[in-house]
């Protein structure tokens, strides 16, 4: 009986172990290699549910956007004016371990961006869609 893979799932460990290495290491240090490694798969596993290194950059890029937005939904609900900018504001200083990690991870990839054209592009469309 062939084993069963849920592909959504394997999709985020991959990105989860990208996201580790980038964190403890730098976005130069997560290489396709690296990440296999760190997500426990072999390089070749990773060329099913992705493109390329690229690919899971933006992936990964993109899951800490959803993140952040899904945490601002609840902080900003029912506030406006000053007090909802305040608590943008807030949010995107390092003040925890969770947005320390979140701020780690935009530097990498505001680095990468500067020579990734496909980051750069997705940058701009996260930040238009804000």
């Amino acid at each position: 009986m062939p084993k069963i893979v849920d592909h959504g799932e394997r999709r985020e460990e991959v990105i989860e172990a990208a996201r580790r290495i980038i964190l403890r290491e730098g976005i130069e240090a997560a290489t396709t290699r690296a990440i296999a490694k760190e997500a426990g798969y072999s390089n070749g596993v990773l060329t099913h549910y992705f493109a390329d290194k690229d690919d899971i950059m933006l992936s990964a890029l993109r899951s800490s956007h959803r993140r952040i937005v899904e945490r601002l939904r609840g902080k900003l609900a029912g506030l406006n004016g000053l007090a909802a900018l305040r608590e943008l504001l807030l949010d995107n200083l390092p003040l925890d371990e969770e947005r320390t990690r979140e701020s780690g991870l935009e530097v990498g990839f505001w680095s990468r961006s500067m020579t990734s054209p496909a980051m750069l592009e997705a940058q701009r469309a996260e930040a238009e869609d804000r």
